[in-house]
């Protein structure tokens, strides 16, 4: 019986013993089974369920109803008002206090008195005209008062006099009229406007309006409809 005791032992006995292999086998299976472990149980456990008691208040309101009161406007009042909101007016008076007058907002005004004139131009900038002129684009220019009879001088020709003007009423006012330019489709076309003062008809305001040519007699109309001797 001891020979096959000692056989079996011996085919045994390999397997309880301990060798370089098993010793790194054993040291891996340390290391990696917690880390598998863990990443079976993070995949495979059930989702979280997350309770939340939801809690809604209703607030009670008392609706107030008013009464609306309907007027009745008229188109032309409806049309000022608009007018009045969107476009306030300024006030020029010259620097002699001869005279002043009204323009929009929409018009700029350049004070050049002290080389002798003024400008007032409803556009971006004073030297725009110089690309010709657009729709509704008009400048009016001077504002210096002259002697009638040294119209000559002022238009730098000698043969210009006030026979050369059209006399006109216009927003209650006695003025005098040139057109010039080369032509009617021409987009260097102005006029000349000449205002008598009221105590001296041998002077008179001057301006030039330019522009365009559609526009122009409304231009000079809401012009001397806002202008006003300070004599």
């Amino acid at each position: 019986m001891e020979p096959q005791q000692n056989e079996v032992e011996s085919i045994i006995a390999p397997l309880h013993k301990v060798t370089p292999l098993s010793k790194y086998l054993a040291m891996v299976l340390f290391i990696v089974m917690p880390f598998l472990g863990g990443y079976i149980g993070y995949t495979l456990a059930p989702e979280k369920v997350v309770e939340v008691e939801k809690i809604i208040v209703k607030d009670a309101f008392t609706e107030t109803v008013s009464t609306e009161i309907v007027k009745e406007v008229s188109v032309e009042t409806l049309i000022n008002e608009i007018d009045s909101t969107h476009s306030s007016s300024m006030v020029f008076t010259d620097m002699n206090k001869m005279y002043s007058f009204k323009y929009s907002s929409n018009w700029q005004l350049y004070d050049n008195q002290k080389n002798g004139y003024i400008q007032l131009f409803n556009y971006n900038n004073s030297g725009e005209y110089q690309k010709g002129w657009r729709e509704n684009q008009n400048k009016i220019e001077g504002g210096s008062i002259i002697e009638v009879s040294n119209l000559a001088v002022l238009f730098s020709d000698p043969d210009v006099d006030l026979s050369d003007f059209t006399a006109a009423d216009i927003a209650d006012k006695k003025v005098y009229l040139r057109k010039e330019g080369d032509g009617p489709e021409a987009p260097w076309l102005w006029t000349n406007l000449l205002i008598p003062l009221p105590s001296d008809n041998a002077k008179a305001v001057t301006f030039t309006v330019y522009g365009d040519q559609s526009s122009i007699d409304e231009v000079i109309e809401t012009f001397l409809k806002d202008f006003t001797f300070l004599e």
